[in-house]
C-alpha cells in the first residue's frame, strides 16, 4: 500500500512538472497596483490554490456546527449510558 502511494505521488509530482514545462511561457497579469510579468503555470496554480482555500473557507462554518452537533450528541450518550449503568445496579423490588 505505502508503494502505491508513492507511485501515485510521483505520477502527480511528474504531471505537475510536465504541466509546468508546458506552460512556462509568460503572460502579463494585471491588478489594481500595477502589471508583473508571470509564468502562465504559476498563474493557474495560485488560482487554483485561492479556490481551494476559498472552499475550504466556504465550508469551515457547517464543518464547525457538525463537529459541535457532533459533541452535545456524545455528551448525551455518554449521560443515557451512566444513567442506564446506575439504573441497572438497583435492586428489583416486588410490589403485591
Amino acid at each position: 500500500m505505502r508503494i502505491l502511494k508513492y507511485l501515485l505521488l510521483l505520477i502527480v509530482v511528474a504531471g505537475g512538472v510536465s504541466f509546468a514545462w508546458l506552460n512556462a511561457q509568460p503572460v502579463s497579469f494585471n491588478y489594481y497596483a500595477g502589471t508583473a510579468q508571470i509564468r502562465l503555470s504559476l498563474v493557474l496554480v495560485l488560482f487554483l490554490a485561492g479556490g481551494w482555500l476559498l472552499g475550504i473557507f466556504s465550508m469551515l462554518r457547517s464543518y464547525l456546527s457538525v463537529r459541535r452537533r457532533l459533541s452535545q450528541a456524545q455528551r448525551k450518550l455518554n449521560l443515557a449510558e451512566k444513567e442506564i449503568g446506575n439504573l441497572r445496579s438497583l435492586p428489583i423490588k416486588h410490589g403485591h
